[in-house]
């Protein structure tokens, strides 16, 4: 039996979730070192724009 949403935003949230879920599902994703490299490039000079992602689908 699915849950009365609480609040208005429940149900966004719930979607939210569900939308992550079936993107971790997916297999694309970043690498760590794509996203720490990104992540230390914050604040300098030559900042780096968000990574597109790097990993693929399992097979």
């Amino acid at each position: 039996m699915p849950l009365a949403p609480r609040h208005r935003n429940d149900d966004r949230y719930r979607d939210e979730l569900d939308e992550a879920l079936r993107s971790i599902e997916s297999g694309v994703g970043h690498s760590s070192e794509q996203v720490f490299d990104w992540l230390r490039s914050w604040g300098t000079a030559d900042e780096k724009p968000s990574p597109q992602p790097d990993l693929g689908p399992k097979r």
